[in-house]
């Protein structure tokens, strides 16, 4: 009985001094993952700080700024999108006025001219009628061309 007390003994130290070389490895490598995990850690702080690692907090904050500028950039293109279809409806409404108004000219030119040649040179009338549209004609284009002269000949036709 004494012998096998011994043998317990001596088993149950030899399960105890394994358990320790055990506990031990265990320990070293936990220290060892300890000081990778440290150097690790450094290397993020160091990565926040030198700016290639971003917080999400301040990604979020710049996204959202971001965002909010996109939607006034788009804001304003819009804008001035709508004010420039409105000035080239206003550029097409003023050239056509214009040209209107370059026909009306054209056509009271031709019919104080057309005047002129139908009226016969023998009637004492030809020169005062001639010089009378002349005068008129004159006057509507002053009125029309806003202080524009535009000068011209007529012909006497025999």
């Amino acid at each position: 009985m004494l012998s096998t007390k011994l043998i317990n003994a001596i088993n149950h130290s030899t399960s105890l001094d394994d358990n320790l070389q055990h506990t031990r490895h265990d320990l070293e490598a936990a220290k060892k993952r300890v000081v990778q995990l440290e150097v690790e850690a450094k290397e993020h702080a160091d990565a926040i700080t030198n700016g290639v690692l971003l917080l999400k907090a301040n990604v979020d904050t710049n996204m959202e700024k971001l965002k909010a500028e996109l939607a006034e950039a788009k804001r304003e293109r819009e804008s001035s999108d709508k004010a420039k279809k409105q000035m080239e409806l206003e550029v097409e409404n003023l050239t056509s006025a214009l040209f209107e108004e370059a026909n009306t000219v054209c056509w009271s030119t031709r019919h104080v001219l057309e005047s002129n040649l139908i009226m016969p040179d023998g009637c004492g009338c030809a020169q005062g009628a001639r010089s009378s549209g002349e005068a008129q004609l004159a006057a509507q284009i002053s009125t029309r061309g806003h202080g524009n002269s535009i000068s011209f000949t007529t012909r006497t036709v025999a």
